[in-house]
């Protein structure tokens, strides 16, 4: 008897590594959200912003230090205090 091998869906695994994925997926949607709502962005511009998100995390997936430049970034220019 063979094994068949299924690709569970995201959204039926659990664990800590699919929490982070739903939570980084949410908080995408979240952007796309008020970019649409607040900014006005057409659809086309919104595809065009996600296909930047997925072309920066493919090119720094790799990069073991990226949250903390993202921070460094965020803290230089004040980006966290504008939403508190």
């Amino acid at each position: 008897m063979s094994k068949i091998k299924a690709r569970v869906p995201l959204a039926y695994k659990g664990g800590a590594a699919a929490e982070r994925m739903r939570s980084m997926n949410l908080c995408f949607i979240f952007t796309g959200f008020v970019l649409y709502n607040y900014f006005d962005f057409i659809e086309e511009q919104l595809q065009e912003f996600m296909s930047k998100i997925a072309m920066f995390f493919s090119s720094e997936k790799k990069n073991d230090t990226i949250a903390d430049e993202a921070i460094a970034w965020a803290e230089k220019h004040n980006f966290m205090e504008r939403v508190r």
